[in-house]
């Protein structure tokens, strides 16, 4: 402190004028005399003893607190020092090459076997909720690297958890397990876990911070289940209409806003010690066509969203089953296509996944084996294959392709050390257990924050609010809305939700796969019985005979009708009779809520029109 203080007055005392400080003298030079003949030769004896002093440390003497010796100017944080024994002087110190250098990290590549290597380049699926003999084979046989988990092995989160610890108890370890846990309707695990709204809602809220707190979230539960990869941000910018496979995954239909909030969700999944995989590259928004059943085309190349999640640190990067015609004259998926890998390769050194070899646009053409050797040949470093019977194809074409030198060794080494360096990365462990009180309550945020409202006079008031006195509601929708709670009944959650607050609800569900031509008619009759009629909307631009002329005719009821769109808002669009419309770009739990919410005037609403929707 004395030192510190000095310093402190030397510091204002140049910064003052020569008079000094206020309320200190001005200093003046201490001028020393002649040294005397006693002051002399006590300097000479000095001289003489100190450096055999220096030199020979009395045994037992402490060791010297040493810097780092890979130090260099950077400020070092405070150090509490270890005071010297007044009588032992400090041994010198040591030169830095004196100093031990710390050994290196084995590179664990020459390790590895032939077969290990083949098994790293594999994310493959598996069969049941529990370790069954042919998973095992998977781990111990053919060394699979990784496992992505979907619905058919997911029943809860405790299950999940205890079918990971004991595939990492086989496994290479540690394994990558991987899973879809994107929000909204692809949710693997939702039990036990906080079931966010999907990418659409976090992109009508208009905050990226959103999106970084659910990443970061949604991250933190994986990991504490042991699911270590999320297949998830989707980077596809929404810009065909009739896209139905990636329809509410998409953040919105502008790239710039696709890629704030992607990479955001995507540092948030980081930031928690996962790792995201951003999808589906070069960009899947524009088709019509679902891969899972067929090969979507594309014109030209718009990787806006891609390019910069990679330039912000993107560990993995998916590339989809779509043709690029501006790349290849000939269908063939950027999956397979060396002039697609090989262009994002150029800008990118991570690690190069595949979507699913298992898929209609991939299967229509090629085995599962054949797709993996020429994916594998155009750049690709990890193999999706998510039906468990094709690995033993896939590793064994692998194998006699690397045996017989049509695939490298120098080839194979390269995807090896990406997928090694990718599993070495550090995580936040350990990872305990989630907040899923305070995770539930952002996802609550959010859906509140996703709604919106529009009506079709603009000059009149818009309200969604149940008018006061109402007691009778006709709940139209479709059936796979979530359900009621168990013991509430054979009715959906949004009905429950309104029955909750004293109605009287009347549920009428409608398929969209198998629809009924009489519904239309039924939807009339039961309108004429009740007070106000919610007619919950599903992407009537792709289902549009049903939705529009039931929504015709339930209006000649001449009853307050609020047109609920529980999917994406291009339905709106094809809905004009609408004159209430509030979006909610998804129909999870959460946002069932913030819907009765705001129908009971519990949630105050802007009225804005939803984006994606012509102005």
């Amino acid at each position: 402190m004395r030192l510190r203080r000095r310093v402190q007055l030397r510091a204002l005392a140049q910064l003052s004028p020569r008079r000094g400080v206020k309320g200190h003298e001005e200093e003046r030079p201490v001028r020393f005399g002649k040294p005397d003949r006693s002051f002399r030769l006590l300097l000479w004896f000095v001289a003489l003893t100190l450096p055999a002093c220096l030199a020979s440390p009395p045994p037992g003497a402490p060791a010297p607190l040493l810097p780092s010796p890979s130090a260099t100017s950077t400020l070092a944080a405070p150090t509490k020092l270890i005071p010297t024994p007044s009588h032992s002087p400090a041994p010198p110190l040591p030169s830095p090459s004196a100093l031990p250098t710390p050994s290196p990290t084995p590179d664990p590549l020459p390790s590895l076997t032939l077969d290990q290597k083949i098994g790293l380049l594999l994310l493959a699926g598996i069969n049941g909720a529990t370790l069954t003999p042919w998973t095992r084979s998977l781990l111990t046989k053919y060394h699979v690297g990784g496992i992505v988990l979907r619905g058919r092995n997911v029943q809860d989160a405790e299950q999940v958890k205890s079918l990971i610890s004991n595939l990492q108890s086989l496994g290479q370890a540690p394994l990558f397990i991987a899973i879809d846990q994107e929000g909204g309707d692809v949710t693997r695990i939702t039990d036990g876990l906080t079931h966010f709204p999907s990418a659409m809602a976090l992109g009508a809220t208009g905050d990226p911070e959103l999106a970084y707190r659910v990443g970061y979230a949604t991250a933190g539960e994986l990991l504490s289940v042991g699911v270590n990869v999320n297949l998830a941000p989707v980077l596809d910018t929404l810009t065909n209409p009739e896209n139905a496979v990636i329809g509410a995954r998409a953040f919105g239909s502008d790239p710039a806003l696709v890629k704030q909030f992607g990479v955001e969700f995507m540092r948030g999944t980081l930031d928690a010690g996962a790792l995201p995989v951003v999808k589906h590259y070069p960009g899947h928004g524009g088709t019509d066509v679902d891969s899972h059943s067929g090969l979507p085309t594309v014109d030209k190349l718009d990787t806006q969203p891609f390019d910069f999640a990679i330039a912000n640190g993107a560990p993995v990067v998916m590339v989809g089953h779509l043709w690029v015609k501006e790349l290849d004259a000939d269908p063939l998926p950027a999956s397979l296509s060396p002039q697609v890998i090989g262009r994002l390769r150029r800008g990118f050194g991570g690690v190069i996944l595949t979507d699913s070899l298992n898929m209609g646009a991939i299967t229509n053409q090629h085995t599962s084996a054949e797709a993996a050797l020429l994916s594998f040949q155009a750049g690709a470093d990890w193999l999706l294959v998510a039906e468990l019977g094709d690995v033993p194809a896939v590793f064994s074409a692998l194998r006699q392709a690397v045996k017989s030198g049509a695939i490298p060794m120098e080839r194979l080494d390269a995807s090896a050390r990406r997928l090694l360096a990718l599993r070495a990365r550090p995580s936040a462990g350990p990872h305990p257990a989630p907040d899923l009180a305070a995770n539930q309550s952002l996802a609550q945020a959010v859906a509140r924050q996703a709604l919106a409202l529009t009506c079709r006079d603009q000059a009149a008031p818009c309200s969604a609010q149940i008018p006061p006195g109402v007691k009778k509601i006709l709940l139209l929708a479709p059936n796979h809305l979530p359900p009621a709670e168990p013991g509430a009944g054979q009715i959906t959650y949004l009905a429950q939700l309104l029955a909750a607050h004293g109605y009287r609800v009347v549920e009428l569900l409608y398929r969209l796969d198998a629809p009924n031509p009489d519904y239309p008619r039924q939807a009339e009759l039961y309108a004429k019985a009740n007070d106000v009629i919610l007619f919950g909307a599903w992407d009537a631009h792709l289902h549009a005979a049903l939705q529009t002329e039931t929504l015709r005719r339930v209006q000649r009821a001449k009853k307050p009708v609020v047109v609920l769109g529980l999917h994406t808002p291009f339905d709106l669009e094809h809905l004009p009779e609408a004159d209430v419309y509030l979006a909610t770009f998804g129909e999870t739990r959460v946002q069932m809520e913030a819907v009765v919410e705001a129908l009971v005037g519990e949630v105050e609403l802007e009225r804005r029109r939803p984006i994606f929707t012509n102005p």
